[in-house]
């Protein structure tokens, strides 16, 4: 696994075509979004507590250089994406379906299908709707 990110970091640094000021770049076609795990610390703008989820903040694994998986804070999923010119294009695969209290499970979903861009800086990635700020992550592996 840390082999995968070490590849993927240096293919990010690699290409020229990356927008880069302070470390942060946005992904393109170029590049590829960085493997390891994501853990969600803002969802529309708010902060967002272990305590609010079942079974933790909901997370992100990236698996390969276009699926990634992970847990909606009460289910587990997994998902396809593409990197495009200019954005991101996500695809919701499988989920568990176990019932979850409260609608932050379908909030966090609906945030991972509306993304169109994706920004990373340092151990932040932000994921967007135009220029909406959907979800904030924290890299913890």
């Amino acid at each position: 696994m840390r082999n995968f990110l070490a590849i993927a970091i240096l293919a990010i640094l690699a290409f020229p075509g990356v927008n880069s000021c302070k470390n942060k770049k946005e992904v393109q076609a170029e590049n590829k979004i960085p493997g390891g795990t994501w853990m969600v610390e803002t969802m529309h703008g708010d902060t967002i507590s272990d305590i609010d989820y079942m079974r933790g903040s909901p997370s992100i694994i990236f698996n390969d250089s276009s699926t990634f998986s992970g847990s909606t804070g009460c289910n587990q999923y997994s998902a396809r994406f593409k990197v495009l010119d200019g954005g991101v294009e996500i695809t919701m695969g499988p989920m568990t379906k176990m019932a979850c209290p409260g609608k932050d499970e379908s909030i966090f979903v609906e945030a991972l299908n509306s993304t169109n861009k994706v920004k990373i800086e340092e151990e932040r990635m932000h994921f967007f709707k135009n220029d909406e700020e959907l979800l904030g992550f924290k890299k913890v592996e």
